[in-house]
């Protein structure tokens, strides 16, 4: 069956378009095309005026629908989050738990693993193998440094449900990050004291992106350019960044974006809790 998407104005990721029509067929985007020429028997649905968009994914978010996931990782979150994320227009996200114990992240784990959902794309665990001086929010007594050991169990149970590791490149080795990278996990340098020089040869290791860009890492200085600093030279790290001019000034995201370009993606990192 057709149906045509009219009276909207259509951001494809490149441009706007205005006074066009969204023509799907069989639940696909067949064609954008003018009203005017709409095949006979489409189904039109008028959008108000309204943006239409493909879904946003969001790779670092804590809890939605009043659950913050890691204090509450039950199946009743897991739901609640999913649906206050996708009714809002957020298909495709990355659960993200702060440091805690291990025993809080299995059972995580065993939650998302066991209750697959489209929408759902895995978790992003940020920590707990990060700097004590760039904590942030975390929970300092839950720090710890990485051994292979606890990695490779923990992956073993995850099923492949640990897509993305956030880490301080200073407090790993090359054979951790390699071991991570083998077993299908981003790893990304985030709440860390690390050099400009660490954080370089972070990225030679083998780490792809950065969380949270400025925010609890190592900052930008004329002496040492930290991580940020590293983030900006390296040719094929990415970074996140968190987009509401309070967590990184507006006019700090533009420059982040005029250096980095297409490497710099959106993250939420929201936390929601009230139930």
């Amino acid at each position: 069956m057709l149906k045509a998407l009219v009276n909207s104005t259509i951001y494809t990721g490149s441009e706007k378009l205005s006074g066009k029509a969204l023509l799907i067929k069989n639940d696909r985007i067949e064609a954008i095309l003018d009203p005017g020429s709409l095949p006979e028997g489409a189904e039109v649905i008028d959008c108000g005026g309204n943006y239409l968009s493909p879904g946003l994914i969001d790779l670092q978010i804590a809890g939605g629908g009043g659950y913050l996931f890691s204090s509450n990782p039950s199946v009743e979150a897991l739901h609640a989050i999913t649906e206050a994320l996708v009714t809002s227009g957020t298909t495709g996200f990355l659960i993200a738990l702060p440091t805690n114990t291990f025993d809080v992240y299995r059972e995580v784990i065993r939650v998302v693993r066991d209750n697959p959902h489209p929408a759902v794309l895995g978790l992003h665990l940020e920590g707990p193998f990060i700097s004590h001086l760039r904590g942030g929010a975390h929970t300092r007594n839950y720090i710890r440094v990485p051994k292979k050991d606890e990695i490779e169990s923990l992956l073993a149970d995850a099923g492949g449900v640990v897509k993305m590791l956030t880490v301080a490149p200073e407090v790993c080795n090359s054979e951790i990050i390699k071991l991570l990278n083998d077993k299908g996990v981003v790893v990304s340098a985030g709440h860390s004291n690390a050099t400009f020089k660490e954080a370089l040869q972070g990225f030679d290791w083998g780490i792809r992106t950065t969380t949270h860009l400025f925010n609890a890492m190592s900052q930008l200085h004329h002496r040492d350019p930290g991580l940020p600093g590293a983030a900006f030279q390296s040719e094929n790290a990415c970074a996140s960044i968190i987009a509401d001019g309070i967590h990184v000034d507006y006019n700090v995201i533009s420059i982040a974006k005029k250096l980095m370009k297409e490497r710099l993606f959106l993250v939420s990192d929201a936390v929601e809790e009230n139930r």
